[in-house]
C-alpha cells in the first residue's frame, strides 16, 4: 500500500511541474495590445481598441519587458494567476491565454483588462 502511494505522489508531483512549464512556455514571447476593458462601476464596460502601441513580453528567465523595458518580474501561481513584482508593489494578476490572445486582469475595484495578441 505504501508503495502505491509513494507512485501516486510521485506521479502527481511530475504532472504538477509539467503543467507549470506548459503554462510558462506558452506565455514565454513578445504580445502587443489590441484592447483594454474599463468599467466605471455599473458593469457598462465594454472592451475599446487600444490607441498606444504596447508591447509586452515574458521572458523564460521570469522578466516582464513593457515596451522593451524592464519593468517586472513575474511568477505562475498556477494556470490562471500570474504574481508581478515590480520595484513597488507586488500583485497577483488573472490571466488566460486562448490561442494567440492573452488576457490580463489586474486587481481593480471595477472590472477591468487587458487583451493582447501573439506578436511575431
Amino acid at each position: 500500500m505504501k508503495k502505491y502511494f509513494i507512485s501516486i505522489l510521485f506521479s502527481a508531483a511530475i504532472v504538477s511541474a509539467c503543467n507549470k512549464i506548459l503554462s510558462k512556455s506558452g506565455l514565454i514571447g513578445k504580445w502587443k495590445l489590441t484592447e483594454y476593458l474599463a468599467d466605471p462601476g455599473d458593469g457598462s464596460g465594454k472592451w475599446t481598441p487600444a490607441q498606444q502601441p504596447t508591447t509586452i513580453e515574458f521572458t523564460e528567465s521570469g522578466q516582464v519587458r513593457e515596451n522593451n523595458k524592464i519593468s517586472a518580474s513575474y511568477k505562475i501561481l498556477s494556470d490562471s494567476v500570474l504574481e508581478w513584482t515590480s520595484a513597488t508593489a507586488k500583485v497577483n494578476t488573472y490571466y488566460k491565454i486562448d490561442g494567440n490572445q492573452l488576457y490580463l486582469h489586474p486587481p481593480c475595484i471595477e472590472a477591468c483588462g487587458e487583451k493582447y495578441i501573439r506578436s511575431k
